[in-house]
């Protein structure tokens, strides 16, 4: 699985509250030929504190306008959050999206700590390895 920084939500965002990712990918710019593409989150620093945390792909017409969830992992709880190869993979994003898709981080609990990078890949991991 090959990350390219264009199709980035987050790279290596801090996340302790409930929050949107960093960044807002266009949708129809980076559109590919037809391929399916997926989204894809991994832990980049181990999670405290927090209850568990869910994972929402959202779409809005305009960048800053409001945004919509499509895709959603359901919440994940901390111990299954900080196995060292956690990788929340989605179905692939929808063929009809609205323009403009972004990340957002749904935190149940206080966290103190922990930051994800996430975006958008051609081919889902496949051979996650829980240790």
């Amino acid at each position: 699985m090959y990350l390219d920084h264009s199709l980035l939500f987050s790279d290596k965002q801090a996340v302790t509250t409930t929050a949107a990712s960093t960044n807002v990918i266009e949708a129809v710019a980076n559109a590919g030929s037809g391929y399916s593409v997926y989204p894809t989150v991994s832990v980049t620093a181990p999670f405290t504190g927090l209850t568990s945390i869910a994972f929402e792909l959202q779409d809005s017409d305009t960048k800053n306008g409001a945004f919509e969830t499509i895709a959603s992992t359901g919440a994940i709880v901390l111990a299954d959050l900080n196995s060292s190869k956690f990788l929340a993979n989605f179905g692939s994003v929808p063929p009809k999206t609205k323009k403009f898709l972004r990340m957002n981080y749904l935190v149940t609990g206080t966290a103190s700590s922990g930051a994800i990078t996430s975006g958008i890949v051609l081919d889902r991991q496949t051979n996650n390895v829980v240790s």
